[in-house]
């Protein structure tokens, strides 16, 4: 007994030690940029170098810039070249490069005389440096040349011709839009409520992958990457193809088709269809009655097999990013999970359009699993994940900012206030705003009287409202205004470089372009002139 109370002595020792010991190494650097990989990127004097999770160094700080990892390797820069390393310190990609980046597959977009191409790891162009764009090649890409568009593969064979004048996004990440259509990919396999391709399927058939749809005389019909017909107009209505399926309405079919042009779901005649989202879309059918002038409906949703996972009796339905649904009634809030049960119904005295939830919740907040928030007239409340309602219908708004804390950011009365997701208040109602920086939650910005601050949320540290603005972190640095002049601080409140500029840009590669007086010029993180 007593052996093995010294043994844990110890160990307990001897953690406290490695504590202690990581501690010291941590505080030996200026400043370390924290991710979710197994390495930090830190910075010594002015230099960038890469440490593990416990500070022992992997990389010396010898660069001038170093990016967080990607794939198991860095972005370096030195003397204004860019190159590839890998957690050894050996460099993968020479420095011989305007700029670079990895894309994906072991593969690197990089930037020579001005044109972009891809590499593969052995330095060897797959795509030669002849692209207008950078592109973020994964197993293909979005392609510009000589100021047309196009899409390649990741063997660098076309795809879609690169012919046409405009490309834009959509939300559909498996959706290209171009100046004369939507080209959509065919999928394979959908598992999990996650789409996946055939690697096999996707490397044989790359010309074949694409459709768009066309309209002649006011139909719709298919056309392929080549522009052959593959489904001859004749829909009245039809909607962009989203994970692979479009909702389309003619005179003798009503329901979804696939990139091959095939009747896969019919719908009853008095259901209209929207897009499918996360492997279900939302069906809806008119009731006949008329508020204020508008028609009424009503909303359920289907499966990609056809078949109805939520009844068609909601007032109005959306699906959570973490698979669940949010439904009204005309007295009722009411979750419904991904299988389409009832988990819980939350009475109010008359319904409410959602519009404000999906604007000021649904694009912004970080979705938790079991968490659920719910509304009524102006107000929110919110229920955690163990099923507690927390707040009741207290709040104008309530939403989380980030899914590693337990901090809600609150609204009532035009005041911003902080509290935990047990009801805990962290900062009281006082401040007339509080920002968050997508995906970066190491800080809040404040707004008070005009005058901004900060709350540090990993270390519960306020920083006062005592400048005239401060910016979003970039790089761990903030830049910030007072008296009229431009600086930059931490997300401590420390003033790393003095408000002497009239004006700053942000920190992007270690690098700032300043005025000063009649003067512009670029600094680094050490208010060091760059050349």
């Amino acid at each position: 007994m007593f052996k093995a109370l010294l043994f844990s002595l110890s160990l307990l020792i001897s953690f406290n030690l490695r504590c202690q010991l990581a501690s010291h190494l941590k505080d030996s650097f200026d400043h370390v940029f924290r991710d979710r990989w197994e390495y930090y990127v830190v910075v010594k004097n002015g230099l960038f170098g890469v440490v593990d999770t416990n500070y022992q160094l992997i990389i010396k700080p010898e660069y001038d810039f170093i990016s967080p990892s990607w794939s198991g390797v860095f972005r370096v820069k030195k003397n204004n070249k860019w190159g590839i390393i890998d957690t050894s310190g050996k460099l993968v990609i020479p420095l011989n490069y305007d700029n670079i980046g990895p894309t994906g597959s072991h593969l690197f977009c990089a930037k020579k005389n001005g044109k972009w191409g891809l590499l593969d790891t052995l330095n060897r162009w797959i795509i030669p440096a002849e692209m207008d764009n950078n592109f973020n090649m994964y197993r293909e890409a979005v392609v510009k040349k000589n100021g047309r568009y196009g899409v390649m593969s990741y063997t660098g064979q076309v795809i879609i011709p690169i012919k046409y004048k405009k490309c834009r996004n959509i939300k559909d990440p498996f959706s290209y839009v171009f100046s004369n259509g939507i080209f959509s990919k065919v999928y394979h396999k959908l598992d999990d409520d996650r789409i996946l391709l055939d690697f096999k399927n996707y490397k044989n058939n790359l010309s074949l992958k694409y459709v768009k749809s066309f309209q002649v005389d006011n139909l719709y019909g298919l056309k392929n990457s080549n522009d052959s017909v593959i489904l001859k107009p004749q829909f009245i209505r039809m909607l962009p193809f989203s994970e692979g399926l479009a909702y389309a309405m003619g005179d003798s079919f009503n329901g979804y088709i696939d990139t091959n042009g095939r009747q896969v779901i019919r719908l009853g005649r008095p259901y209209l269809g929207q897009s499918f989202k996360h492997g279900s879309a939302n069906i809806y059918t008119y009731t006949g009655k008329k508020i204020n002038g508008f028609e009424q409906y009503v909303s359920g949703s289907i499966d990609r097999n056809g078949k109805i996972i939520i009844p068609v009796i909601y007032r109005s339905l959306f699906k959570n990013p973490n698979g669940k649904y949010l439904a009204y009634t005309d007295s009722s809030i009411v979750f419904i999970d991904s299988n389409g049960n009832k988990t819980l119904e939350h009475k109010v005295d008359s319904f409410n359009h959602y519009e404000k939830y999906r604007r000021q919740v649904d694009e912004d907040m970080i979705a938790v699993e079991d968490e659920h928030y719910f509304l009524s007239y102006d107000k929110m409340g919110f229920i955690n994940k163990q099923g507690n309602e927390i707040t009741g219908l207290k709040y104008d708004l309530i939403y989380r900012f980030d899914n590693k804390t337990d901090v809600l950011i609150v609204k009532d009365k035009n005041l911003y206030g902080l509290i935990t997701t047990l009801g805990k208040e962290i900062l009281p109602l006082i401040y007339d705003n509080i920002e968050f920086q997508k995906l970066q939650s190491s800080h809040l910005k404040l707004k008070q009287n005009g005058s901004y601050g900060l709350f540090n949320v990993a270390d519960s540290l306020v920083i006062n409202c005592e400048y005239e603005n401060i910016r979003g972190e970039s790089e761990g640095l903030m830049a910030s205004s007072k008296n009229g002049k431009w600086g930059f601080i931490n997300s401590k409140g420390e003033v790393i470089i003095p408000f002497i500029y009239d004006s700053v840009t942000n920190f992007y590669e270690n690098e700032s372009k300043v005025v000063k007086g009649e003067k512009k010029f670029k600094i680094n993180r050490l208010n060091g002139v760059i050349p």
